[in-house]
């Protein structure tokens, strides 16, 4: 339809109406006509290789929707991947998450190179030499150049949105999963999707982090409240209140107000150590360091 009728918003559509179909037929591919099976890994490996593959084939062949249709072919990838080691090694599903989660964080600060990778944005030489400034007589045709870098901020926003999809699987498994060091790894991950959205400009890449960010954090506030009752519970909701508070008066004086450099180096190096710090709450989560100390007996 996109191509053909030229209409790429309804095709766009289609396509992601076909989703939803695409994984209900893998996750009931592996019962093999016996009915609803039990969910486990090997249907969820079928759910998201199906709907890494329509994802896939619905990014290419319409010309609209390219950041939906790509963010999901990556959280659906991650998460296939994910699926067949938790099929294959055993492993606890919140573990792996956890680790598939880590991984995609520490590749964000990638998203900006490879969108303008995949774009092909022409980019100007830069002369080495007084020669070769003197000479410099170079001219880019500006409408390609507006077309590629929209072509590059529709796929930076597809690689956020599957970074996000795969973190927002991580938040639920982790925060369901009980133990503490999943709740920190659920808090740590939820922190570094916030701070990281500083660092994109577009608005649709800052909602996605920032509303997965939130949506971790008040998910973990729940389990706890939940758990530990009375005093934590409205300990967890004053806190959110004001996390709240806070979020909303940043937004009405970035606009008008500017940071200092230093906060701006001091927020950089605090987005890199939580980024660090995923790594090991990730192999807590999945139990290598209770492995290596069964290891010595």
């Amino acid at each position: 339809m996109s191509r053909a009728v030229g209409d790429s918003g309804a095709g766009a559509l289609v396509g992601y109406a076909a989703l939803p179909y695409a994984f209900l037929a893998g996750l009931l591919a592996p019962s093999a006509g016996g009915g609803l099976p039990a969910i486990g890994s090997p249907q969820l490996l079928g759910a998201l290789a199906c709907t890494a593959l329509v994802a896939t084939i619905a990014g290419t062949a319409i010309a609209d929707g390219v950041a939906g249709f790509l963010g999901t072919a990556i959280a659906s990838m991650v998460g296939a991947v994910g699926s067949a080691v938790v099929m294959v090694t055993g492993a606890p599903a919140a573990g792996v998450a956890a680790a598939c989660a880590a991984v995609v964080m520490a590749f964000s600060p990638l998203i900006p190179v490879l969108s303008f990778r995949i774009a092909r944005v022409p980019l100007p030489t830069m002369p080495t030499n007084a020669e070769e400034l003197r000479s410099d007589n170079q001219h880019l045709d500006s409408a390609s150049v507006l077309e590629r870098t929209g072509a590059a901020r529709r796929y930076a926003t597809g690689m956020i949105v599957g970074i996000t999809l795969v973190g927002a699987g991580a938040h639920v498994l982790l925060v369901t999963e009980g133990r503490w060091i999943a709740v920190a790894m659920s808090v740590c991950l939820a922190l570094t999707q916030l701070l990281r959205a500083r660092v994109f400009q577009g608005v649709g890449q800052r909602l996605w982090l920032m509303l997965t960010g939130f949506a971790g954090i008040a998910a973990v506030a729940v389990e706890v409240g939940v758990v530990v009752g009375g005093v934590a519970a409205v300990a967890m909701a004053l806190g959110l209140l004001w996390t709240a508070m806070i979020v909303v008066g940043m937004g009405v004086w970035l606009p008008n107000g500017r940071l200092s450099p230093f906060w701006g180096r001091a927020g950089d190096i605090v987005d890199w150590l939580f980024i660090v710090s995923l790594v090991p709450l990730a192999l807590g989560v999945l139990d290598v360091y209770a492995w290596v100390r069964g290891l010595a007996g």
